[in-house]
């Protein structure tokens, strides 16, 4: 058996082919194993959380983009002038913004642009 002989008994010792541990050691080994899966598994949320947050700002961004250009189209193509465009236009972005809004409102925003800041 390898271990020291003198003062406090170890916890545990080795032996050529097992391992002999004192009562209740097995219990703290389990629990040690249960805390690092459970801190792993909320660090692969906590970084699954981010990377959906940032890739639901870009798609805000992204959309916010296209409508712009779409604005600038039906400018230069003089379709502003029709009522049903101006309508469609007003209601898309209002859809958008209130989205954008709703998005900001919640804590995850801030992250998601925290997030994807330090990238």
């Amino acid at each position: 058996l390898i271990g020291p002989e003198d003062g406090e008994p170890p916890k545990f010792r080795c032996g050529i082919k097992r391992v002999f541990m004192r009562s209740g050691i097995l219990t703290q080994l389990r629990e040690i194993m249960a805390f690092i899966s459970k801190r792993s598994a909320l660090l692969m949320q906590r970084k699954y959380r981010a990377k959906k947050g940032i890739s639901f700002v870009a798609r805000i961004e992204m959309a916010k983009h296209k409508l712009h250009k779409v604005v600038e189209e039906a400018d230069t193509a003089c379709v502003n002038d029709c009522k049903s465009v101006v309508t469609a236009l007003d209601k898309v972005k209002a859809a958008l913004n209130l989205n954008q809004e709703k998005a900001k409102n919640d804590k995850s925003w801030d992250l998601a642009l925290g997030a994807r800041a330090s990238i």
